[in-house]
C-alpha cells in the first residue's frame, strides 16, 4: 500500500467520525437526559449542594408519564402515580451527611427510565449558620465598602459645587424624593435621589446651602412649606418702634450713664 493510499484511508476515517460521532453522542445525552430529576425548596436553606429544611422532588421531560419512584441512596422514598407526581420531604427525616438522590420514570408505554443521579449534603443547623456567615460576611463586606467608595465620590463631587443662591422664603420644587430641613442652617432643601438612605424616611444627604452633610429626615409638605416661611421671618427686619417706646428707651439710657462716686 502506497503513501497515496494511507493518507486517502486517513481522510476516509476522519471523514467518518465527523459524520457519525455527533449522531451517537447526541443519541447518548438524550437518552441520559430523556428525564431530569428537579429539586425545589420550600423552606430552608440551600448553597450549592448543601440543603436543609423542605424540599420538592419533580421530574423534567416527556409528559407520557405513569408514575414516578422517587429514591435515596437506592431506597424508595414513595412511589407517585398522579400528576404532577411531584415528592415533597424534609432533610431532617434522613442522616446528616452526604445523600444520593434518583428517579426512576415508569412511562405510558411499559419503559422504565432512571434520571442521573444528584448528589446533595444534608447539613445540620450549625453547619447551615456557618455557611450563612461564609455567604453573608463576604457579600456585606463587598456592600459596606461599595457604599463607601460611593459615598467617597460623591462628598468629593459635591465639594466642588457651588452652593445654591435662593432668596429666603421662597418656594421650592422637591421633586419625587422630596425635602428635609437642614440641621444646621434650617433651610429646607431638595433631598437628592442618589443619597443613601440610613433608616426610615432618613438620609445622609448635603445641604445645598450651607453644604453640610448629616442624617436628615424626610419631611412632609407642610413642614417643608412651615420651614420656608420660617425662614423668611427670620430674616426679616424687626418692626420699628412707637414714639413713646422711643422716648423711654432713650430715658433709660440717659439715666444709665450716671453712676453715684463713694
Amino acid at each position: 500500500m502506497n503513501q497515496h493510499s494511507v493518507r486517502l484511508y486517513l481522510h476516509g476515517f476522519v471523514l467518518l467520525l465527523l459524520l457519525f460521532a455527533p449522531v451517537a453522542t447526541v443519541n447518548a445525552q438524550s437518552q441520559q437526559s430523556e428525564y431530569l430529576l428537579n429539586v425545589n425548596r420550600n423552606f430552608g436553606f440551600s448553597s450549592g449542594s448543601q440543603i436543609r429544611g423542605t424540599f420538592t422532588l419533580s421530574v423534567i421531560g416527556p409528559e407520557s408519564i405513569q408514575s414516578v419512584t422517587y429514591r435515596i441512596d437506592g431506597q424508595v422514598m414513595a412511589q407517585v402515580s398522579d400528576p404532577p407526581f411531584r415528592l415533597q420531604f424534609q432533610t431532617r427525616s434522613y442522616p446528616i451527611g452526604w445523600h444520593e438522590l434518583a428517579a426512576e420514570v415508569h412511562t405510558l408505554d411499559g419503559r422504565m427510565v432512571p434520571t442521573p443521579v444528584r448528589r446533595f449534603e444534608f447539613v445540620s443547623s450549625e453547619e447551615e449558620f456557618t455557611a450563612v456567615q461564609n455567604l453573608l460576611i463576604p457579600m456585606l463586606g463587598g456592600l459596606f465598602l461599595l457604599v463607601g467608595v460611593m459615598l467617597a465620590v460623591q462628598m468629593l463631587v459635591m465639594r466642588k459645587r457651588p452652593l445654591a443662591q435662593l432668596a429666603a422664603g421662597a418656594p421650592r420644587q422637591y421633586g419625587a424624593a422630596g425635602g428635609a430641613v437642614c440641621p444646621r442652617c434650617h433651610r429646607p432643601y431638595p433631598l437628592h435621589w442618589w443619597a443613601p438612605n440610613t433608616g426610615i424616611n432618613k438620609k445622609f444627604d448635603r445641604c445645598e446651602f450651607c453644604g453640610k452633610w448629616a442624617v436628615v429626615k424626610r419631611a412632609s409638605l407642610a413642614e417643608l412649606r412651615a420651614a420656608e416661611q420660617a425662614e423668611l421671618e427670620s430674616t426679616a427686619a424687626p418692626p420699628a418702634r412707637s414714639g413713646a417706646e422711643a422716648d423711654a428707651l432713650q430715658e433709660m439710657l440717659d439715666r444709665s450713664r450716671y453712676v453715684d462716686e463713694i
